[in-house]
């Protein structure tokens, strides 16, 4: 679907803008049972090209970038009886490929406001497991996730955002008793995220 959004672009060279933009993730991690869980966000980021398309349609343009994101939280399980308990990190790494369609909602040279949504393909290439204290988080391969967000561009260059990113369905699992073979899944996660970027269009 990305694709062919794309391909459907009859821009010229001169209304593809690229740039670079880099940001923070804080992870805003759904857990299906939280009830067994104490959750934490951790800080993380995300960095890479992008570009600024333009298209024949009065207000709006498309907004695709790649990116590496990083993005993490901390849980406690609060079911244990005896034994450990203490908070345990579990970090996901993925290349980010957002396709999104924005509107101008005011126009000029000067300051642009804007907002946006669109698609988001995950890549995860990180390690798919990851140890917690209760239980292993395994992640998918990959994800489908919507943005939505506002920002303003300045000068035609600089630009800063803020947005939310909800994953579609899950992107983990967190299975028990996973490294002895007898393993069984007791929740399902997403991973979803407030992001807030700066970029520059050249």
């Amino acid at each position: 679907m990305i694709i062919a959004l794309l391909l459907s672009v009859t821009a010229s060279p001169a209304q593809i803008r690229l740039g670079v933009k880099g940001g923070v993730n804080l992870a805003n991690v759904a857990i299906s049972d939280a009830s067994s869980y104490s959750i934490e966000s951790r800080v993380g980021f995300f960095a890479g090209p992008t570009a600024l398309i333009a298209i024949p349609v009065k207000g709006f343009e498309l907004d695709a970038s790649l990116l590496f994101d990083q993005r993490g939280v901390e849980t406690m399980s609060s079911g244990l009886i005896g034994g450990r308990a203490f908070w345990t990190t579990t970090t996901q790494h993925q290349i980010a490929i957002p396709v999104n369609v924005r509107y101008n909602l005011t126009s000029g040279e000067g300051t642009r406001l804007f907002v946006f949504t669109g698609p988001q393909l995950g890549i995860n290439i990180g390690k798919r497991e990851n140890e917690t204290d209760y239980g292993t988080f395994v992640f998918n391969k990959s994800s489908f996730s919507i943005n939505t967000g506002i920002g303003l561009l300045f000068s035609q260059h600089f630009q800063v955002s803020a947005s939310y990113n909800v994953v579609c369905g899950k992107n983990a699992e967190i299975w028990i008793n996973r490294q002895w073979g007898i393993g069984r899944q007791v929740n399902k996660s997403r991973f979803n995220a407030w992001q807030f970027s700066v970029g520059y269009y050249f």
